[in-house]
C-alpha cells in the first residue's frame, strides 16, 4: 500500500472519529436541554396541580365524578412531587 493510500485511510478513520465524538456531544447536550425543559414545565404545572388538589381537599366533592377526580389529582400531585 503507498503511503499516500495510507494517509488517506488516516484522514478517513481521524475523520470518522472526530464526527463520532461529535455526534455524541451534541447529542447529551440536546438530552439535557430537554430534561431541562420537562422539569420546568413540570414545576409550571405543579402551581396548578396544587392550587386545584387544595381546592379539593378544602371543598370534597360530592359526586363520583367528582370524587374521582379529585383522588386522581391528589395522585399526580404526588407522582409529580408538588
Amino acid at each position: 500500500m503507498s503511503r499516500r493510500a495510507v494517509y488517506a485511510l488516516l484522514a478517513v478513520f481521524i475523520t470518522s472519529i472526530g464526527l463520532a465524538v461529535a455526534n455524541v456531544a451534541y447529542t447529551n447536550h440536546v438530552q439535557q436541554e430537554s430534561e431541562r425543559r420537562n422539569e420546568n414545565r413540570a414545576r409550571e404545572i405543579c402551581g396548578l396541580i396544587r392550587v386545584t388538589d387544595d381546592a379539593y381537599i378544602q371543598t370534597p366533592p360530592t359526586t363520583a365524578v367528582g370524587k374521582n377526580l379529585a383522588a386522581e389529582v391528589h395522585a399526580y400531585r404526588v407522582k409529580l412531587g408538588c
